[in-house]
């Protein structure tokens, strides 16, 4: 094949113009069931938890392969936006689009490193968590839990409990074992699931890093009540599904908007809010970036300002 060519500008003039060579092979146009089907045979797809291949699985069963499954990978972008727009016809929020679309762009990136998503627009935003909580306004949801489920009611109040006196996230409280416990400094020294997660999911070689957390008095009483001998994990709780959809009800049922993941901001904003150091915070919630533990400062200058606000003459 020439590697040059001739070219006539409209003067009649002529000039030859010297062609750079494509090198390797030419990449074949792949359509999303062809792309999604050499995803799943990657090391990418191998080295992810079973929760997250089956879902991705749904995303592609249920989604992606009805509606876009003959269309080559490199025109999905032009089509992405609308599918977002009819998802959202049928109830499906933000969040979940995210999961999605996050999941197809996985799979096509593993053929073509390159590819970008286009940024999204949503109609329906997801909302701001509240992260205004204090640990004592939700008490009565604990209540409500413990009236709501007469077989497991009392475990997933204890859930409730060591979340709202740690702030730990509801995989890790499920997952705690005896060897994570030191019942001597009454002490826990966990990895956090969401860490481990992200650098598995980067193939990162970094390990994660440990956090201990120190056992309140309240905390105690509840452990020792929990044999130091238990094999296994220490809650019996059916699922962490089960716990979510428990502490919903328990939440709607006492007209408070939040769910279980509500009893970590509670107690990040507790803690700051009774002066402790936002450094010391920082460890305790597990942040890498200190500018994720400062929404809960800025969550109380917003009480604080609805306070001054509220004063009347």
């Amino acid at each position: 094949m020439a590697n040059n060519l001739t070219v006539t500008n409209l003067e009649g003039q002529t000039f030859k113009v010297q062609l750079t060579p494509q090198r390797g092979r030419p990449r074949s146009r792949k359509t999303v069931a062809v792309i999604y089907d050499l995803y799943k045979n990657s090391t990418r797809w191998k080295e992810q938890s079973d929760d997250l291949r089956k879902a991705e699985e749904r995303y592609f069963r249920l989604y992606f392969l009805p509606i876009m499954g003959k269309l080559f990978s490199e025109d999905v972008a032009d089509v992405l936006q609308d599918y977002v727009n009819r998802r959202e016809k049928s109830g499906a929020k933000p969040n979940t689009l995210n999961l999605e679309t996050r999941a197809l762009s996985k799979a096509i990136r593993e053929d073509n490193p390159s590819w970008k998503k286009p940024r999204l627009r949503y109609s329906n935003e997801a909302k701001l968590s509240n992260l205004g909580f204090r640990v004592k306004e939700l008490a009565p949801v604990l209540e409500a839990v413990v009236a709501l489920s007469k077989r497991y009611g009392a475990e997933y109040a204890r859930v409730g409990l060591v979340a709202a006196c740690t702030s730990m996230r509801l995989k890790d409280i499920v997952e705690l074992e005896n060897r994570s416990l030191d019942r001597i400094n009454w002490k826990i020294t966990f990895v956090q699931s969401k860490v481990k997660n992200i650098l598995k999911a980067r193939k990162s070689f970094k390990t994660s890093k440990p956090i201990t957390i120190d056992v309140c008095d309240k905390l105690k009483e509840l452990f020792n009540n929990i044999s130091a001998t238990k094999k296994g994990t220490l809650f019996n709780v059916p699922s962490r599904e089960a716990v979510v959809t428990v502490y919903r009800r328990a939440f709607k049922s006492c007209g408070i908007k939040g769910s279980f993941h509500s009893f970590r901001h509670a107690a990040a904003t507790t803690m700051l809010a009774n002066g402790a150091n936002i450094k010391v915070v920082q460890d305790i919630l597990g942040h890498t970036n200190i500018n994720t533990t400062m929404k809960y400062l800025h969550a109380l200058d917003d009480q604080k300002k609805d306070a001054i606000n509220s004063i009347e003459w």
